[in-house]
C-alpha cells in the first residue's frame, strides 16, 4: 500500500530528510511497547517537524490517526529518541490499596531510557484525578505485533511526506496489515515475539517493510532479539539496545565481569554460588550497549526450584550492529566457598506439584535484597512477608551453602513458630564469618471480602428442593457477585421463608432486614442482607424479593416474545454469553426460534449464510436451542441440517432465562 499523505508530492524535494529513521521497535503489548529513532545523517535533526503515526489492521492509512508530534529537541548525528509506554497511576496506587493494584507494569528500566514517555490511561473508571495521560497515547496502543509506525516529516505548514516506517507489509485484502504478526529476518511472527533493531549499516528510510524484513538474517535490514516470554516483563530487566545505536560487536571487550570467567574458547562462564539466574546474572557484567541476551534453564527438574544459577543454564548473547553477532555459553556454577554466607530465594511448585518453567522474574517465595546499605532485608514486597509467617516456611524457600548455619534472632528475645517484623536471620559460615537479614513483616491485613457463598432457606419444602433452580436449600441463581433476586414462594406456604446468608469469611458480619409479609409492597416483601468485609468499609447488600405463586386460574396468559437479556461479548478476548429472557407466564420453547452472529443488514442473508461445505467451521454463527448441526463428515455431504440435540432443553420457563456461550481457562489465544 502506498502512503498518502498532504502535499507528498514536494517541489523542495531537497527539504526531505531521510536519514531520520526507526532503528528499534517493540510492538508486542501496549503496555510495554516503545520505538527509537536515530538520526543516521551528519546534520543535527530538529523532532519538532515530524510525527509519528500508527497503522494497524483496522485504522485507514491515509487517516493519520493516531499520531504523536515529536517534542522540540535537535537531535545530534548519532544521536537516538526513545518513545515508550509507561504506567505510574497503578503503581502510585499499589501503596494505597495493595489488593487492586499492581506492584509494578513498567520495567524498570523504561524510566531511565525513554526520551518520551507516553502514559496510557489507566485508572478504572477512566478520569481519576492522578492518572496522568499523554495526548496522542494511542500511537502506542499496539498489540501482538500486529501494529506498525510510519515517521513523516513536515516541511513547512502544507507540505509532508512520509520517511521510513517499520511493520507495515500491507498485505491484507483491503490493503492494511492483517490482524496477526509478521515473520522478519527468517523468524516466525517476529513483531509479535521479539524485538527488533535495525541493522548499523541501514541509513536511509524505507517505505518498503515488506520486503526490508527479508527471508533471513542476511538479506533483512532487521536483527530479531526475542523477548524473555510471551507476557508482561515488569520484572525482568530490559535489554541495553534502546537510546543507543551503533556498529556493536561480541568479543571479550564486550563480555567484562569482575565476578564471572567466560571462557571464549570452550563458550563457558563460571558463575561463583549464590549468582541469581536471568537477568541478575547478566548484571554481573559491565553494562555494554547494543547488548541483548537469552536465558536458558537447565532441563533438570531438581534445578527448577532455585532462583540461583545452575550448572546446566545456558545463555546467548547478541550485540546488534551492521550484522547480528551472538554466542551461547553453558553456565558452569562453582563449588560453595567456606565463606559463603549468603542466602538466595527459592520458588515454590505450582497447583501440581511441578515447577514450571519460571522466569517472570517475581516468581520466588521471599524477596532477598542485595548488598543494601546496612542490613539487606528479607520481604516479598513493599509491606514485608506475609503476617505470621512460619519459621519453617522461611527456611523452605530460601537457600544457604550446605555447610553454612541459620537460626532466628528473636526481635523480642521470645522463641516462636511465627515470625515478627525486626526478626533477624543470622547466617554463619563454615570459616565462621556472619551475615544478618533484617526480616520485614507485615501487619495484620484485614479482607476487603464481603460477598456471600450462598443464601438458603433451611425450612424449604423437601418437595422444593431442586426444583426451579433450587440447589438443595440455596436460592435458584444464586452467584456471591449477584445482589438481586426474585424467588417464587408456592401458594402453599403461608409464613415468610426465614433466609439465611452466609459468607464467603468467616470475619464478615451481616446485617438483616427482614421481609414483613408475602403480599405487601415490593419492600414489604424484600428481605436484604447487608455484609460488611472485616476492613469495615467493603460493603455489599443482597436483596431478595418473595413473590406469592398465584393460583393459574386467576392468571391470564400472557404468551411473551423472547428478548436478549445480557450478552458477554469476547470478555478478556475468549469469553461469550448471550441471555434469553422469557418475560411472559407461558413457556416459550426456544427451538422454534434462531439466534444469528452475522454482519450482513439482511435477515434473510443472515439466515442463508455458513451453510455452504466449507462452512463447518463457522456452523455455530447460527444456533437454534435444542439442536445441533450435523458431524463434520455429515456435513460435508448435507450442510447446514440440524438434528435434535438431547443435551439442551429448549423449554424456558416464565420469567427464567436461557444462557448459551464459551468460558475459557485462561485469556486470549491461550484459551482451552
Amino acid at each position: 500500500m502506498m502512503f498518502v499523505s498532504s502535499g507528498l508530492f514536494l517541489q523542495a524535494q531537497e527539504d526531505t530528510i531521510s536519514t531520520l529513521i526507526f532503528t528499534e521497535s517493540n510492538s508486542f503489548r501496549a503496555d510495554q511497547s516503545y520505538f527509537e529513532l536515530t538520526n543516521m545523517g551528519t546534520e543535527p535533526v530538529q523532532l519538532s517537524n515530524f510525527k509519528v503515526g500508527m497503522i494497524g489492521p483496522w485504522n485507514e492509512i491515509y487517516n493519520a490517526s493516531p499520531e504523536l508530534r515529536l517534542p522540540e529537541k535537535e537531535l545530534q548525528p548519532g544521536e537516538s529518541f526513545v518513545v515508550a509506554t509507561v504506567r505510574d497511576y497503578t503503581e502510585e496506587m499499589y501503596p494505597l490499596f495493595p489488593d487492586k493494584f499492581s506492584e509494578r507494569i513498567t520495567q524498570k528500566e523504561y524510566w531511565e531510557f525513554a526520551d518520551m514517555q507516553i502514559h496510557n490511561p489507566e485508572s478504572n473508571p477512566a478520569g481519576a484525578a492522578t492518572d496522568s495521560v499523554t495526548v496522542g497515547n494511542d500511537v502506542l496502543v499496539t498489540w501482538n505485533g500486529r501494529n506498525g509506525w510510519y515517521l513523516e516529516q513536515h516541511i513547512n505548514g502544507t507540505d509532508s511526506v512520509i520517511i521510513d516506517q517499520v511493520g507495515g507489509v500491507f498485505d491484507g485484502t483491503d490493503g492494511r496489515n492483517m490482524d496477526q504478526a509478521y515473520d522478519v529476518a527468517g523468524v516466525t511472527d517476529a513483531t509479535g515475539n521479539s524485538i527488533l533493531v535495525r541493522k548499523f549499516s541501514v541509513k536511509n528510510g524505507n517505505l518498503d517493510f515488506a520486503n526490508a524484513r527479508g527471508v533471513g538474517e542476511d538479506d533483512s535490514e532487521w536483527i530479531v532479539i526475542p523477548l524473555p516470554f510471551a507476557d508482561l516483563h515488569s520484572w525482568r530487566a530490559a535489554y541495553w539496545t534502546p537510546g543507543n545505536h551503533g556498529d556493536y560487536k561480541l568479543n571479550t571487550n564486550t563480555l567484562v565481569s569482575s565476578t564471572l570467567q567466560v571462557d571464549w574458547t570452550a563458550k563457558t562462564i563460571t558463575v561463583p554460588w549464590g549468582v541469581r539466574r536471568l537477568d541478575a546474572l547478566v548484571e554481573q557484567f559491565e553494562k555494554k550497549p547494543g547488548l541483548a541476551w537469552f536465558y536458558d534453564l537447565s532441563t533438570s527438574r531438581e534445578d527448577s526450584a532455585y532462583v540461583s544459577a545452575r550448572t546446566g543454564d545456558k545463555i546467548t548473547f547478541y550485540a546488534c550492529g551492521s550484522k547480528l553477532e551472538r554466542e551461547t555459553f553453558d553456565i558452569i556454577l562453582q563449588a560453595p566457598k567456606n565463606s559463603d554466607n549468603i542466602v538466595v530465594p527459592k520458588y515454590r511448585t505450582n497447583a501440581n506439584g511441578y515447577y514450571g518453567r519460571i522466569i517472570s522474574g517475581n516468581a520466588d517465595v521471599f524477596k532477598v535484597t542485595e548488598n543494601a546499605p546496612g542490613k539487606d532485608t528479607i520481604t516479598n514486597s513493599l509491606f514485608g512477608i506475609p503476617y505470621a509467617t512460619r519459621v519453617d516456611t522461611l527456611f523452605q524457600y530460601l537457600e544457604k551453602a550446605p555447610k553454612a548455619n541459620w537460626e532466628i534472632v528473636w526481635v523480642d528475645n521470645i522463641e516462636r513458630p511465627d515470625l515478627k517484623n525486626g526478626d533477624v536471620l543470622k547466617v554463619t559460615a563454615e570459616n565462621g564469618s556472619v551475615k544478618e537479614y533484617y526480616i520485614k513483616v507485615n501487619g495484620i491485613r484485614p479482607n476487603h471480602n464481603a460477598y456471600l457463598s450462598a443464601i438458603t432457606w433451611p425450612d424449604i419444602p423437601e418437595y422444593l428442593k431442586g426444583l426451579f433452580g433450587w440447589k438443595g436449600d440455596t436460592i435458584p441463581n444464586f452467584v456471591g457477585t449477584g445482589f438481586n433476586y426474585t424467588i417464587q414462594i408456592p401458594k402453599d406456604i403461608k409464613n415468610i421463608p426465614a433466609l439465611v446468608a452466609k459468607t464467603e469469611r468467616l470475619n464478615s458480619s451481616v446485617q438483616v432486614k427482614r421481609a414483613t409479609s408475602l403480599i405487601g409492597t415490593k419492600e414489604q416483601r424484600t428481605i436484604t442482607f447487608t455484609v460488611s468485609a472485616e476492613d469495615d468499609t467493603t460493603q455489599y447488600v443482597y436483596s431478595v424479593e418473595l413473590v406469592k405463586e398465584l393460583d393459574p386460574e386467576n392468571v391470564q396468559p400472557y404468551n411473551a416474545e423472547p428478548f436478549l437479556s445480557e450478552l458477554v461479548f469476547q470478555d478478556m478476548w475468549s469469553n461469550g454469553f448471550v441471555e434469553i429472557c422469557n418475560p411472559g407466564n407461558q413457556i416459550i420453547d426456544l427451538s422454534n426460534y434462531m439466534l444469528m452472529f452475522a454482519r450482513v443488514a439482511s435477515p434473510s442473508d443472515a439466515i442463508t449464510q455458513n451453510s455452504g461445505v466449507d462452512n463447518w467451521p463457522q456452523r455455530y454463527m447460527k444456533y437454534v436451542p435444542g439442536y445441533k448441526w450435523v458431524d463434520e463428515a455429515q456435513w460435508s455431504i448435507t450442510p447446514g441440517v440440524l438434528v435434535e440435540d438431547l443435551n439442551v432443553n429448549p423449554l424456558v420457563y416464565p420469567g427464567d432465562v436461557f444462557v448459551g456461550g464459551q468460558a475459557a481457562s485462561t485469556w486470549g489465544w491461550n484459551a482451552s
